[in-house]
Parts: structure tokens; C-alpha cells; sequence
């Protein structure tokens, strides 16, 4: 099942969550830093005025889908037959679906160091760093990444897009909540569910790895003082954060994508739920010339160049 964890001491943790073992305690400077780190990150979590969230797959990562980018170009045989086992089972299938993908590359030669290397070849565009860097640099602003995807892929591809360090940090302040990664016993990337650990979220709309409205939630319970979500994404489990915002907050719906419909049938049946403005996008110019007019002064928004 795809919310099905991986038994604790068979994958040895490559990055996220997952079924860890405690660590030790910490030395006393140790803890005294991860402390200061702990205020600051609250001081900014109560500064932060408007929270921009954004999927990853098909949004930032714009021009593809990292889960099936990878098999595209490692093992592209293996991608109908993931997609067969996907048909089969659902949407809620899809993370044990990849699982039983991934378990496959190993005996190819394939491990998981290999896996990530050809991910730092993935193709990332140039207008999200620029738009992550202004974001980043915009008083009250905080920026995460909600995905569900898994975060070995995203910070290779972060890192590789020269976002690393910062792309997790100062870049991203409100984190990122993904799938877990850890390593297999035979060498291979194994995803754990977002949810591993955790109680299971309950939520009919999304798949049981993870919810992302229920994301959306937690981030604002941390922030009181935000006065604005905007939230841009692509797909169907896009829709359930959406319908977790207010009047005073904006969807942006990549066009023509499953995001954008079913926003639209629900806005045509005049469903209470959907209360955000919504608004469409194409490519990541677009985006970027959507936050230039949403974050800057109307002066500065009016003299700009069009992206």
C-alpha cells in the first residue's frame, strides 16, 4: 500500500522521514545552536505576512514529473509497467507503485548514487530560482515547497540548480513537506511516506502518504500572523489545500492541467468551499511575472519589464 512504511532497520536513511532510530543526545553546544536556531525560526514563522507555497512536480520543477524523469532516462521500459500498476490500484497506489520501480534499478547496476546523479541533470528552469530568490528576499514573505514527490529528489535537483544550502534555508523558510527517502538494503531509493510516523490524516481527497491541505494548515498554526496564502500547483492533489484558504488568498492553477479543471467545476457549481481567487499560469515567466505585480510596489510593478 503506498502509506505503508519501510520496517525499521531494513533501509539505512538517505534523507527525510521515515522510521529512525532516536538519536543521541546531543553535546551541550549542539544543543544550545539547534535552540538559537529554534527562536529564529519562530521569530521568522511570526514575521512572515504572506506564505507562498508551491508543488514541486510540474510547477517549479516545471517541465516534468521527477518520479517518472528519472525512469524516462535510466530505465524508460519500466514506465508503462508503472503506469500499468498505477491504473490497477488508483491514485493511492502510486508510492508503492514507484517503490516496486525503484526496486528494480538496483539489479540494472542502477543504485540509489546513480539515481541522483542523472536527477542533477534534470532540466530546471531559470525563472524559478529567480522567482525563489525574490520571494526570498521580500520583508513578511515566506516560501515553502509542498510535494509529493520525495526530498532526496528535490534537493538534488535544488542543489544542482545552485539552491542548495540556502535553497532549504533561507530560500525556503516556511520548509519543505515531502515523502521521506531512505536506502535500501540492496542499494536502491525507497520512498517513505510523508505520513510514516504520523496518525493517518483522514482526508478523502488526497492519497494516504500525505495530505497537503492538512500541510497547509499545520504551516498557518505556525504563522498567526499571516495575512496571505498563495498556493501554486498543477494537479489534482493540489485542490485540497486550496480549499483550505480564505477570500484574502489566491490559487495559481497551471493551465490546462487537472489543478485548473477542477477548480473550475467547482467554481461553476458554486461550491462554499472554494473561497481563494483563482488564477491561471503557463509557464514559469508567468509565475514570476505574477509575484513581480503581487509583491512589488505598484510603481516598481508598473515600470518593470515583462517577464
Amino acid at each position: 500500500m503506498a502509506d505503508e512504511a519501510v520496517p525499521a532497520g531494513a533501509a539505512a536513511p538517505l534523507v527525510g522521514g521515515g522510521p529512525l532510530p532516536p538519536p543521541p543526545p546531543p553535546p551541550a553546544a549542539a544543543a544550545a545552536a539547534d535552540a538559537a536556531d529554534a527562536a529564529m525560526a519562530a521569530a521568522a514563522a511570526a514575521a512572515c505576512t504572506r506564505l507562498v507555497l508551491f508543488d514541486f512536480d510540474r510547477t517549479l520543477f516545471y517541465a516534468a514529473n521527477s518520479d517518472e524523469w528519472v525512469f524516462e532516462e535510466l530505465a524508460p521500459d519500466l514506465l508503462p509497467l508503472l503506469h500499468q500498476r498505477v491504473r490497477a490500484t488508483g491514485a493511492a497506489g502510486w508510492t508503492a507503485a514507484i517503490n516496486w520501480a525503484l526496486g528494480a534499478l538496483p539489479p540494472r547496476g542502477i543504485p540509489a548514487g546513480a539515481l541522483l546523479g542523472a536527477l542533477r541533470r534534470a532540466p530546471w528552469p531559470a525563472d524559478a530560482t529567480v522567482l525563489l530568490r525574490r520571494l526570498a528576499a521580500t520583508p513578511g514573505v515566506q516560501v515553502g515547497i509542498v510535494s509529493d514527490a520525495n526530498a532526496a529528489y528535490i534537493d538534488t535537483i535544488l542543489d544542482a540548480a545552485g539552491l542548495g544550502g540556502g535553497g532549504r534555508g533561507e530560500l525556503l523558510g516556511a520548509g519543505v513537506a515531502t515523502n521521506g527517502a531512505a536506502v535500501s538494503p540492496a542499494g536502491g531509493l525507497t520512498v517513505v511516506p510523508y505520513t510514516a510516523g504520523r496518525q493517518p490524516h483522514g482526508c478523502g481527497r488526497c492519497p494516504p502518504n500525505i495530505c497537503k491541505g492538512e500541510v497547509v494548515t499545520e504551516l498557518l498554526q505556525e504563522r498567526p500572523n499571516v495575512r496571505q496564502v498563495v498556493y501554486v500547483g498543477d494537479g489534482s492533489n493540489d485542490v485540497c489545500p486550496v480549499l483550505r484558504l480564505g477570500p484574502a488568498d489566491i490559487a495559481l492553477a497551471r493551465q490546462g492541467m487537472a489543478m485548473e479543471r477542477e477548480l473550475a467545476d467547482l467554481a461553476a457549481c458554486g461550491d462554499p468551499a472554494l473561497r481563494a481567487r483563482v488564477t491561471s499560469w503557463s509557464t514559469p515567466a508567468d509565475l514570476l511575472g505574477l509575484f513581480r505585480a503581487l509583491t512589488d510596489p505598484p510603481a516598481a510593478a508598473a515600470a518593470a519589464p515583462s517577464a
